[in-house]
């Protein structure tokens, strides 16, 4: 018997093959591995390039620091007056003066390096930040800031150290004591004690009320000042070694209080609506219209007046969802688009906005000052319902006339939303109002009905303007039932003017008042519905200046008066008005002499805010001023409202700036005084003792002079430079008013420098400028600076710079092996290019023989090989205190 095998044409099941929906699969499967395989990858190398950003500018910071580390102490300038990055929080205060601001190019990112030199004397502790203008306390702290973008963000970095100086007399004389209040004899904590002729020698009190305070010997006047209390002066004489006790009994200041209710009026309100009103003249046209009220002073401009412009303020409208109309008429140029009559609203007066010219209300016509364009429908999103122009009456309405619910608001050309009002219809509401919108139930916000805008948190009426404004619809308005038909007739700009009796609360606005006693008071809420109202207490007996302020708006009274111990003055509520736009702040304080009695001879004390705001002068008679300076802004909010998009300023404020100031008192300065918009910060108080002026000049002969040379005043008593000047352009130099003495005028020279004279002494008295000498310095530096290039593009990896008076052997030329040889040889100056392509090398002055500048560049191709190229300039001559500049390289 034969078997025959059949043999089948289908692949068996247990086939080991894939299907194409398997292949799809699997490769999606693996799509998602590699994206996420990529992802992983992208993010590590952010991770990196993050972490290599800060690593390198951690590095430039600690550059800087071991850079100004190996300068003589006094050449490690203090910043004069910083100026300030306002884009980064904190703020960050930098020296364009001494130690100007550096673009550095680092791993292929631009870094900018800022400096900032302070001095800081300890207190309980801690460091404390002097005016710039204190003599010096043998420390000074000095901050390196890094600033970098890196996506998008700013960045920064900051590293600090604190300097000594070595050659500081010791203090070995001691000023002990206790502040205690004169009426209860308890201690005062947190008072502070100092010496008028050096604010770096002070101390805060303790918790027993006591204070130690480490000085020079010599003569001076103590200072002893705490919040609510009045100062006193003491002069003092202390020995060496010797420790002094003395005791204060501060008088306390009498007090009162200012109290009162404020109101913010920034700008236009909706006062009045109507959706629907027959026209029984025409064929009972349906006509609408809102009205505007400006609680304000000042005329508002709704639009140029040029047509065809886009208007300043545009008025908007939204049906609520769920009603059947989903209409929204907010175009972003136009609004609602209308036609302009009138473009103006007047001071404390009306302007209306309506669907017609004219139309009738109480049998009395009213012309509107601005009329829905003809083709005004086709700005809506979708056409509103209740438009038809071609019925009879034509139908021309943006609002809903059916009883729908709705929101209007208006809105600047900026995109701020000014003012808004809002209604619902069983439970529809518009978003603009939610939850808060008028209530309206079944028949709707209903024909021949109105809502109008409330006068003050209790009542509407047309005696005053409709101003009452908490940004609740069902709070400011009144509406059906409460009040039907028409009972407040509408107004144009050419109609009715009424002054406002309320306006916003401007819940969170601040109070505050100039005379150096109380503390800032916040407006709150009280009662309901709410009003504003604040109560500044402790606020000194005497004539003050409060400010109340919310936001970019605020009220000024110089003539608040607090007579007696007790007393309170009220701001009145129904004239209350933060209406003044501002964008000012102010500083007070007061200035005397070390006695404490205000200075009119020889001249008034100027008081300076620098390029922030105008100077002024202290009073003669009780010594106080009052500074207005600009506060930078990020726009306003659109109701004005506590702040809104200011930043605080922070400015440099100088008591007696010299040269022309009065030349018997000394300059002293407070830098970084923060000031908020519309806000009084006080207590900026300056003592001056009596001084004069150190002159002089700094010369390489006798004749040219050195600029840049820095040259201290140093007090002989005390061993504390007094103050520290550069010299200028033409080699002189000349102090700020210091106070009077003996002193030591020092050029800080380095170690191979030398001046003669070395250090004259000189006595300065009251009102004098006295020269001190001519001095000459050998061994002074100068630049040499230039470029190197490659194929016109600047050198990234550096190239070795070597300045040398001698001629260097070799093919190419060979710099001599570095030794103790090399110190008696001619001298060498190396340094390196920076990665901008830029170098710079300080050298000493030399003419004759000039100098030869040698660039060395090293490149390394991909086989390895190293090639070093090399080129020459020669004969280049260096005066002491110049720059000689464009010493290029290019290969």
């Amino acid at each position: 018997m034969i078997y025959k095998k059949k043999i089948s044409n289908r692949l068996p099941t247990s086939s080991s093959g894939v299907t194409l929906v398997e292949l799809m699969i699997a490769m999606a499967i693996l799509s998602i591995g590699a994206v996420g395989l990529i992802g992983a990858f992208l993010g590590i190398q952010r991770a990196t390039q993050v972490a290599k950003n800060k690593t390198l500018a951690s590095g430039l910071a600690q550059e800087k620091l071991q850079i100004l580390g190996q300068l003589p102490y006094n050449q490690v300038l203090v910043t004069p007056s910083p100026s300030y990055r306002t884009d980064y929080t904190p703020n960050i205060p930098y020296d364009t003066t001494y130690f100007p601001p550096e673009t550095i190019l680092e791993g292929g990112v631009v870094y900018t390096r800022l400096t900032n030199v302070q001095v800081v004397t300890e207190n309980l502790g801690q460091l404390q930040i002097l005016p710039p203008t204190n003599p010096d306390t043998g420390m000074r702290l000095v901050t390196s800031y890094i600033l970098w973008n890196e996506g998008g963000q700013k960045k920064f970095q900051a590293l600090n150290t604190v300097m000594s100086n070595p050659d500081t007399v010791t203090s070995n004389s001691n000023f002990i004591g206790t502040l205690r209040n004169a009426s209860s004899m308890s201690p005062i904590i947190g008072g502070q004690v100092n010496i008028a002729e050096n604010q770096g020698w002070m101390n805060t009190t303790n918790g027993s009320g006591q204070y130690a305070i480490s000085a020079a010997p010599g003569n001076f006047n103590l200072i002893a000042s705490a919040r609510g209390y009045f100062t006193q002066f003491l002069p003092v004489t202390i020995a060496p070694n010797q420790t002094l006790t003395n005791d204060f009994s501060m008088v306390p200041m009498s007090s009162g209080s200012v109290t009162g209710t404020a109101w913010l009026n920034s700008g236009l309100v909706i006062s009045q609506v109507v959706v629907s009103t027959a026209q029984a003249n025409v064929n009972n046209f349906q006509a609408q219209y809102i009205e505007l009220y400006n609680p304000t002073p000042r005329p508002i401009a709704i639009q140029s007046g040029v047509p065809g412009t886009f208007p300043a303020i545009k008025l908007n409208f939204q049906s609520a969802p769920g009603c059947g109309d989903p209409s929204t008429c907010a175009d972003p140029n136009w609004g609602i688009k209308l036609v302009y009559v009138s473009t103006v609203v007047p001071a404390y007066g009306y302007y209306v906005i309506a669907n017609t010219t004219t139309f009738m209300v109480n049998g009395t016509s009213v012309a509107a000052d601005a009329y829905y364009e003809s083709d005004a429908n086709t700005y809506c999103t979708t056409p509103p319902a209740t438009w038809n122009t071609a019925s009879i009456p034509p139908v021309m309405a943006i609002m809903s006339q059916q009883g729908h619910g709705g929101a209007l608001w208006l809105k600047d050309s900026y995109g701020n939303v000014i003012d808004s009002v809002g209604w619902s219809h069983n439970g529809n509401s518009p978003p603009q109002c939610v939850p808060y919108c008028i209530p309206f139930l079944a028949s709707g916000f209903a024909a021949a009905t109105e809502i109008v805008r409330t006068s003050s948190p209790n009542f509407a009426t047309n005696a005053w303007g409709p101003a009452y404004d908490t940004g609740i619809s069902s709070i400011d308005f009144v509406y059906p039932p409460i009040i039907t038909g028409f009972p407040f007739q509408p107004y144009n700009s050419f109609g009715a003017i009424t002054p406002p009796i309320a306006g916003r609360p401007p819940i969170g606005g601040v109070v505050t008042a100039s005379d150096g006693l109380s503390l800032p008071s916040t407006i709150t809420a009280v009662g309901y519905p709410p009003t504003g109202y604040f109560s500044l207490t402790n606020v000194a007996t005497g004539t003050w200046t409060v400010l109340i302020t919310s936001g970019a708006y605020t009220l000024e009274n110089d003539t608040v008066t607090i007579p007696a111990l007790g007393s309170i003055y009220s701001f009145p509520s129904s004239t209350t008005f933060l209406n003044k736009p501002t964008s000012v702040g102010f500083i007070a304080g007061t200035v005397t002499d070390v006695f404490g009695s205000p200075i009119s001879l020889p001249v008034p004390i100027t008081v300076s805010p620098g390029p922030a705001g105008s100077n002024t002068l202290a009073s003669t008679s009780n010594g106080r001023y009052i500074l207005t300076v600009s506060v930078s802004s990020g726009g306003t909010s659109g109701h004005g409202m506590s702040g809104g998009g200011f930043s605080p300023a922070l400015v440099n404020v100088s008591a007696n700036p010299g040269p022309s100031g009065n030349s018997s008192y000394i300059t002293v300065s407070s830098a970084g005084v923060s000031v908020q918009v519309g806000q009084i910060t006080d207590q900026v108080n300056f003592v001056l003792s009596q001084g004069g002026r150190i002159s002089g000049f700094v010369s390489r002969d006798g004749i040219n002079g050195i600029p840049g040379v820095t040259v201290s005043a140093i007090n002989t008593a005390s061993g504390a430079s007094a103050d520290t000047e550069v010299t200028d352009s033409s080699g002189h130099f000349a102090t700020m008013n210091i106070a009077t003495g003996t002193y030591q005028v020092v050029p800080e020279l380095d170690s191979l420098e030398y001046a003669t004279p070395v250090s004259p002494t000189l006595t300065v008295t009251p009102g004098q400028s006295v020269f001190s000498a001519t001095f000459t310095v050998t061994g002074a530096l100068g630049t040499i600076s230039g470029s190197v290039k490659s194929g016109g593009q600047p050198i990234t990896s550096g190239v070795l710079i070597f300045v040398t008076t001698s001629t260097l052997a070799g093919s190419p030329p060979v710099p001599p092996v570095l030794s103790t040889a090399t110190l008696a040889s001619s001298a060498v100056y190396l340094a390196s290019s920076h990665e901008d392509g830029t170098y710079s090398v300080g050298v000493r002055q030399s003419t004759v023989p000039a100098y030869n500048v040698y660039a060395y560049y090293t490149t390394v191709n991909s086989a390895g090989a190293v090639t070093f190229q090399t080129q020459k300039i020669a004969g280049v001559p260096v005066l002491a205190g110049s720059t000689v500049t464009a010493q290029n390289f290019a290969w």
